[in-house]
């Protein structure tokens, strides 16, 4: 057993060790997987961040799509990547807080990932086909019970905080709806804006522009309050449903087990990189809340998120498949 002076050497050559990973990563290039196509959101809020982590710690960070199997694809070549941080993740609340609920096989698993730091937050909207005669959510409802079986939902696959946000809708007004799935939302944006798709449940940031264009119609947003950006537009809590209530979050995590002076390095720079105009603006541009915190505030924001999807699949009656 080590002695106290022992025991204080000790400490102090770790600290010291530390210290002099942090200081010499990176020393290539690091990869950021975006579990999703490129030109989502997603992947913008990405490359914005790659730039700015590149320019804060000296080497390029770039970013990788590998979209599919409702973001398990992605995650899965994070989770079984060395975890030395040069494989990181960035993705939303789906990956890490309902998919695990949803698949009876995965070949990873939440504890899988360290976190690093929240980089924004937000609401998802039910959005709808501008050309229908339906002006709002309650003559959408009524338009959908009018065509039972009819009207497309369109959803990014059955694990996304979208699919939740739909099938939810669906069961709180008795709808009978179509529900088909795509690998990203500018497959399901082109399915909306064309007709093939009548509703379209997404995260804000996916759908403003096009709301804000009079491309799309935005009839309802999931949080507690109105968006500031869509001052007319009623929360399902305000149409009588109080427990309606579904967020999503963006973050950035690496493979359980990169050593933390690695994570403190990289959560530095990205606390860094949120606060900047450049990733404010483009964030506040689509109705994303800027927002970073600790590996362990963020790590709480996923065990909350979890239990809050647990619950929400439950109500719905889903079964892992």
């Amino acid at each position: 057993m080590l002695n106290r002076r022992e025991a204080v050497l000790a400490s102090l050559m770790l600290g010291a060790s530390g210290v002099a990973l942090a200081q010499a990563y990176p020393q290539r290039p690091v990869k950021i997987v975006v579990p999703y196509p490129a030109g989502g959101a997603t992947d913008i809020y990405a490359r914005v961040l790659a730039k700015n982590l590149g320019e804060l710690l000296g080497q390029p960070f770039i970013v990788e799509n590998k979209p599919g199997g409702d973001t398990m694809i992605g995650a899965q070549a994070v989770a079984t990547a060395r975890p030395d941080g040069y494989t990181l993740l960035y993705t939303v609340a789906a990956t890490v807080s309902m998919n695990q609920f949803l698949y009876k096989k995965m070949a990873y698993k939440p504890e899988d990932f360290t976190p690093i730091s929240l980089t924004g937050t937000s609401r998802f909207t039910l959005t709808i086909n501008p050309d229908l005669p339906a002006k709002n959510i309650q003559e959408f409802v009524k338009y959908v019970k009018d065509r039972p079986g009819k009207v497309v939902m369109a959803v990014l696959g059955q694990g996304s905080g979208g699919y939740f946000t739909g099938k939810l809708f669906e069961k709180v007004y008795g709808l009978d709806l179509i529900t088909v799935p795509y690998k990203g939302s500018s497959e399901a944006n082109m399915a909306l804006l064309s007709g093939t798709a009548h509703l379209y449940p997404d995260g804000i940031s996916g759908v403003l522009g096009m709301h804000k264009a009079g491309k799309v119609r935005i009839v309802a947003v999931t949080s507690k309050t109105r968006s500031p950006e869509l001052p007319d537009v009623p929360t399902m809590v305000e149409l009588g449903f109080p427990d309606f209530i579904i967020g999503n979050w963006f973050a950035l995590l690496a493979p359980t087990g990169t050593p933390p002076a690695i994570v403190q390095a990289l959560n530095a720079a990205t606390v860094k990189t949120v606060a900047s105009e450049e990733f404010k603006s483009k964030l506040h541009a689509n109705g994303i809340v800027p927002e970073s915190s600790t590996p362990a505030e963020l790590g709480t924001l996923i065990k909350e998120s979890t239990e809050v999807a647990r619950k929400t699949i439950s109500s719905l009656g889903i079964e892992a498949k």
